[in-house]
């Protein structure tokens, strides 16, 4: 087994609008160095960047057939669930909140 290919993976859950959603994603490790000299565009876009690339797989239907989690798809799918806010967390859009997730390394142990 080649070490190197291993990725630490989570389940991310949160309800939007009465739906659960789950969201197969990778840890990704922020630097905060990199974040730390950006303009607020380029902070947002890291952001939304880092969240695309750490979504692997997710729970979604479009109506009872799966949709694929590509590119592709996470382009189109993914901004409404990520603007929207939480039950859980409803004090930020779901984007800052798996950003948080998805850089947290004890959302990762044991996985």
């Amino acid at each position: 087994m080649d070490i190197s290919k291993i990725k630490p993976t989570a389940k991310f859950t949160r309800t939007v609008n009465g739906e659960e959603f789950t969201l197969d994603v990778e840890f990704r490790g922020m630097d905060m160095m990199d974040g730390e000299n950006r303009t607020t565009d380029k902070r947002t876009e890291y952001v939304r960047d880092t969240v695309f690339r750490a979504v692997t797989g997710w729970d979604l239907t479009d109506g009872s057939r799966p949709v694929p989690c590509n590119a592709e798809n996470r382009a189109k799918w993914l901004p409404p669930f990520l603007m929207s806010v939480s039950k859980e967390n409803p004090d930020v859009a779901v984007m800052v909140d798996l950003f948080t997730f998805v850089n947290d390394p004890a959302n990762f142990l044991g996985n």
